[in-house]
């Protein structure tokens, strides 16, 4: 669990939000598009670097947080082809070795 924890750490902390402006040719798609493969191989060189070995990131995921209707938390991985998900348990109170 801690390594999944430095993955969203990584995920998160590498993320920069651009804008449209920034797109001189006023093809804003493509560049995009360019960005997230940057940013995507960024990712899988830091995943790498912590000590992970035949990394594959796969960019039709999310990972989402939200709050139940009965107030529980939750945490779920979502494809954005099928919109499946998969719930993501929370971390047992007794320590892993």
């Amino acid at each position: 669990m801690r390594h999944f924890m430095v993955l969203l750490i990584l995920l998160f902390s590498s993320a920069a939000p651009t804008s449209a402006a920034d797109d001189s040719s006023g093809d804003y798609a493509k560049l995009l598009n360019e960005q997230n493969l940057v940013f995507l191989q960024d990712l899988v060189k830091r995943i790498e670097q912590t000590g992970f070995k035949d990394v594959h990131v796969v960019p039709q995921m999310f990972f989402v947080v939200a709050v139940k209707p009965d107030g529980t938390p939750v945490r779920m991985i979502v494809d954005s082809d099928t919109l499946k998900t998969l719930e993501v348990p929370e971390r047992s109170a007794e320590p892993s070795h």
